[in-house]
């Protein structure tokens, strides 16, 4: 309770030194946002005001220049006047563009704009009244200066007489001379033309002062007006300066005000947060000595009752195991049936106590720390099928489908602890099939590679009743049921999920579980382990996989169009005495199963014509029944995605051994192949020293001491491989790629099952080239080096076969090309 009440303390607490902050901290902006707001507005001038002063100012350098020109006539003045008009204009039609986002009125600014351009006329209509003054007077004397000049007239003049020695001694011409005469105007017409004109001009000119005088005035009452207007507009202005000023002053005040009360309350929010930090580190410290005294007591009742919990079990386990013995040897014997039923009842009832017994005895030795984990080399996939098989008696006695579902990344060796791991599988396998009356019951097997490790993922999925949403978390405490579960009907201590989730944890993994209501619940759990060695466990720890009788009476269709393939599967098959045919393509494995019946197709997935996916859609449209399994030489994630979707039941990867086939087989009989999963196989090479890089360990094995057989597949080989490097080379001489690619895909799947992984790997590499984009030399290199490679190994599988001939003294001979 106390607790409580200092958790609300606190909480209060918090929210009251939240809301101060928010609330002052929005107070104080909006004051400090006004006040920076105020003070922005007064540090930034109108930019009209601007404008007026630069107009006001400039007037009078423009009267300046009118009145200079006007005294001296001189034609600069005239130039500075005409430009200062023009900058008049600009600063007028500025005035406009800034009238918008000016704090003055619009009227008002238009007014002085109005103002300033009569101002403008006036001056224009001055200059213009003396310019044509001029012009007038000049015009006047220039008529007058004509009418004085009088035109000139020719006069002959008569030759003076000479006498008689001037006649004699000097001829002279008759001389001709033209002066010219003036005639002079009478006086008092000059003079009346004279007076008309000075009394011409002298009325012009008192007209034009008349007019001048009329502007003149005009232009000092329109002064008047402007600077009328522009004092009001400078007034405005030291207004609003004056009101920002003390709007700005009352703002400072006020944020002054604000921080003072912030600054007091901040010191007294921290006294109080410091008086109740102080309180409780008192009172938890005090808090703190009473909990490491009650977890004192508490270590103490627990390793006791740990204690007594395995002396327990363990006393309790010799009797049960007695009862459990006595009970199934007296089962067998010929009883009455009454005595047969409480007999059955009593081993039932001892074995389900002596599972409660382990689950105790095992919870304890995790609280105590006793339990251990001892790492060794595993097969995963084994521990996983035994646990699988040791289930399968109670799944068939609730009439429910157990399914085993695992990756074909499965790898063939971990290290860790198997026998925890099988604990884990099978107290989930147990709790599934406790709660589920009717489906099935999954068991799903995958692997991530993480850096150094893999992480083995493990799901169990059921259709059961489900766990309801509030339950989830409670199922992983120790003696703890769904609350949906009948105690009367599902009965026990409620330490599976416990055990699993502790025994994951001490492994380094964790455990995940999810449920629907009423549709079932998956549990999945995931361990890292360090990748294994196969050899250490042996493969005489394994049981040789025999075929199940129900396999006899099945018809088995194998599809593939590599011969060597086909011989291997038959070979197989002839040895187990089943029923079996062979087709070479989609085309003839959809026309055999037309007219017969076949319960399994092992269907090889890429053939010329029709591959093996369209062949199975095909058969399976009107053989609904029929299971077919995927050949392929690649098991990767988009090849089982692609065989799923043509309706093939599983994935047989290339090489496989007769094991797994044989395991696989059994599974299509028995009906616990569901899904899509692939069945990866690895097969541990050594090819002697000197020798090509091949492994015939798998086909000796296969051949099952048969060395015509084991000899005949040594001829087929070299057959196959020979017609598929005539097929590469003449492919490629015809750039066919497509047959080129086909060619090489037919070629890999023998050479993976001898094991040759260098010329697998080239071979893989031919058949998906990108033959547009690599250069043609590449690809011509690449094929050679495939040729010289098989004709390597074909030379050596000769010499094994004539070797062998010769020691077995077998007759014929080798047919290869």
């Amino acid at each position: 309770m106390k607790k409580l009440r200092i958790e609300i303390q606190s909480i209060f607490l918090a929210i009251v030194i939240i809301l101060a902050v928010v609330f002052s901290g929005y107070y104080f902006f909006r004051s400090l946002a006004g006040l920076v707001n105020v003070v922005h507005q007064q540090s930034k001038t109108d930019p009209a005001l601007v404008v007026i002063d630069r107009i006001v100012s400039e007037f009078p350098e423009i009267e300046n220049q009118a009145r200079l020109f006007i005294l001296s006539g001189n034609q600069n003045y005239l130039g500075e006047y005409q430009a200062k008009n023009d900058t008049m204009v600009d600063q007028l039609q500025y005035l406009v563009q800034v009238a918008p986002v000016s704090n003055f009125d619009r009227e008002l600014l238009d007014s002085l704009r109005s103002l300033s351009l009569r101002r403008l006329i006036v001056w224009n209509e001055i200059l213009d009244i003396h310019l044509s003054a001029s012009t007038e007077t000049t015009r006047i004397s220039e008529d007058l200066g004509k009418k004085q000049e009088i035109t000139s007239d020719s006069i002959v003049s008569q030759p003076e007489k000479r006498n008689f020695l001037s006649r004699l001694f000097k001829r002279q011409k008759d001389e001709v001379s033209e002066k010219p005469v003036v005639v002079q105007p009478a006086a008092e017409d000059i003079r009346n033309e004279f007076m008309k004109a000075q009394r011409q001009i002298e009325e012009n000119l008192k007209r034009l002062k008349s007019r001048e005088a009329e502007l003149i005035e005009t232009n000092q009452d329109l002064n008047n007006k402007m600077s009328q207007l522009t004092g009001l507009l400078e007034y405005m202005e030291k207004k609003r300066l004056e009101k920002n000023t003390a709007e700005a002053d009352k703002l400072a005040i006020t944020t002054k005000n604000r921080i003072t009360m912030l600054g007091i309350f901040v010191v007294m929010l921290v006294m109080a947060i410091l008086f109740l930090l102080f309180r409780f580190l008192r009172r938890n410290s005090e808090t703190q000595k009473l909990l490491v005294q009650a977890k004192a007591g508490a270590e103490e009742l627990a390793r006791t009752k740990e204690l007594f919990i395995a002396n327990v079990s363990h006393e309790m386990k010799t009797p049960l195991n007695a009862i459990y013995g006595i009970t199934e040897q007296m089962l067998q014997r010929d009883l009455d049936q009454d005595t047969k039923e409480e007999l059955t009842i009593v081993r039932n009832s001892s074995r389900h106590l002596y599972s409660l017994v382990n689950d105790t005895l095992d919870l304890a030795r995790i609280h105590a720390g006793m339990i251990t984990i001892h790492p060794v080399d595993f097969d995963p996939d084994g521990i996983l099928t035994e646990a699988i098989e040791l289930v399968k008696p109670d799944a068939r006695g609730k009439n429910l489908e157990l399914r085993y579902l695992k990756s074909n990344e499965l790898p063939e060796a971990l290290v860790g602890d198997p026998v925890r791991l099988k604990q884990m599988v099978l107290n989930l396998l147990s709790n599934a099939l406790k709660f589920t009356e009717k489906g099935r019951v999954t068991l799903e097997a995958d692997v991530n590679r993480d850096i150094d490790n893999y992480v083995l993922k493990v799901k169990v999925t059921d259709t059961g009743k489900g766990i309801p949403a509030a339950d989830l978390d409670k199922v992983f405490e120790e003696f703890v049921q769904s609350s949906s579960n009948d105690p009367a009907r599902h009965r026990g201590t409620g330490l599976g999920l416990p055990i699993v989730k502790k025994m994951a944890e001490l492994q380094g993994g964790k455990v995940s579980l999810s449920s629907t209501l009423g549709k079932g619940t998956v549990v999945e759990f995931s361990i890292p382990y360090a990748p294994g060695n196969p050899k250490s466990f042996g493969e005489e720890d394994k049981q040789e996989v025999l075929p199940l009788p129900e396999l006899l009476k099945k018809k088995i269709l194998v599809v593939d169009d590599e011969p060597y393939n086909r011989y291997l599967l038959s070979m197989i098959f002839n040895k187990w005495g089943l029923h079996f045919d062979e087709a070479v393509d989609g085309l003839e494995a959809v026309e055999k199963a037309s007219v017969a019946d076949f319960d399994i197709i092992l269907m090889d997935v890429r053939m010329p014509g029709m591959d093996g996916y369209n062949a199975s859609k095909e058969i399976l449209k009107v053989r609904k029944d029929t299971r077919i399994i995927a050949l392929t030489a690649t098991s990767g994630q988009e090849e089982r995605e692609k065989s799923k979707s043509a309706g093939m039941v599983a994935v047989l990867s290339k090489p496989f051994t007769e094991g797994q086939l044989t395991t696989l087989l059994n599974s299509c009989v028995s009906n616990t192949v569901k899904g899509n999963k692939a069945v990866a196989t690895k097969v541990t090479k050594s090819s002697a020293n000197g020798n090509p890089d091949v492994d015939l360990a798998e086909l000796k094995r296969m051949t099952d001491g048969n060395r015509e057989f084991f000899l005949e597949m040594i001829q087929i080989f070299i057959q196959s491989t020979g017609k598929g490097v005539t097929e590469m080379n003449e492919a490629f001489r015809k750039e066919d790629y497509e047959a080129l690619s086909n060619a090489a895909h037919k070629m890999a799947s023998p050479v993976k099952h001898l094991r040759a992984d260098g010329l697998y790997a080239k071979i893989k590499q031919l058949e998906h080239l990108d033959f547009v984009n690599t250069p043609t030399k590449t690809t011509a290199q690449l094929i050679g080096t495939i040729e010289n490679e098989i004709r390597k190994i074909n030379v050596y599988f000769e010499s094994v076969y004539f070797e062998t001939k010769k020691k077995n003294g077998l007759n014929g001979s080798s047919e290869h090309g």
